[in-house]
């Protein structure tokens, strides 16, 4: 079984019917990535190694060095905790850009991966901001 389900985030519940809510297939990777990389290292009890240091990171001084550093953590993340797919550090891609107000304290990081056993090659984007930027 390829696609595996997965609790829907970010809503993993439904008022109506008063259920879990699960995706399955592609949206189910493309959301726990997004889960992955927005999750700090030491937040999910009983997995203190879960997640991604990229709030650590992002939003240091920026340089080549830091953009290197920044895609081999997302790659190392994604290729520890979503067995689903395989994801090199030239597949991970990071603009940035203004917020509503005019402060370039959001990143868009698109990344491209390999859903293995396949040969299918898909993309998905996670928009990262600044926590506590404003003070």
């Amino acid at each position: 079984m390829l696609y595996t389900k997965s609790i829907k985030y970010p809503n993993p519940f439904s008022l109506q019917s008063g259920k879990t809510e699960v995706s399955d297939g592609v949206k189910s990777i493309n959301e726990c990535i997004g889960l992955i990389l927005t999750t700090a290292k030491g937040e999910l009890l009983g997995d203190p190694d879960f997640g991604c240091t990229l709030y650590e990171i992002l939003f240091e001084q920026y340089s080549l060095n830091t953009e290197a550093l920044i895609k081999k953590e997302i790659a190392e993340s994604i290729n520890t905790y979503e067995h689903r797919v395989t994801v090199s550090e030239q597949d991970v891609n990071i603009e940035e850009s203004m917020d509503d107000i005019g402060y370039k304290n959001r990143y868009k990081i698109t990344i491209s991966y390999m859903i293995n056993n396949t040969s299918k090659i898909n993309t998905t984007s996670v928009i990262v901001e600044g926590r506590d930027f404003y003070g």
